[in-house]
């Protein structure tokens, strides 16, 4: 086993703009591959807008993952999840925020 995976995990947590909690996520995953199958899962049906974009939902609108994995973790999830301090990420999509924090 490698030891920098040892008492790691994250936790997933996705919270809906609809305000009910029902629609909110709490995940855990014990790897970094694990992880970012829970937030492809997660993110499989949202989509996010640049700020700057003329419209929510109009030509520059992507899917949250992809957008995620190019904005926040430069094009590498995984290597980006292993490099998680504690404070972790907040990604803003169109429909919500997915928070994830690296737990040691």
């Amino acid at each position: 086993m490698n030891s920098q995976h040892t008492n790691v995990r994250w936790i997933i947590l996705w919270m809906d703009d609809s305000g009910d909690e029902d629609h909110n996520i709490l995940a855990t995953a014990d790897s970094a591959g694990e992880a970012s199958e829970t937030i492809q899962i997660i993110l499989g049906c949202i989509t996010w807008t640049p700020e700057d974009a003329d419209e929510i939902g109009g030509d520059q609108t992507e899917p949250s993952y992809k957008a995620l994995v190019r904005e926040t973790f430069k094009g590498d999830i995984l290597a980006g999840l292993l490099g998680l301090q504690s404070v972790g990420i907040s990604f803003r999509c169109d429909k919500g925020t997915l928070r994830v924090v690296r737990e040691w």
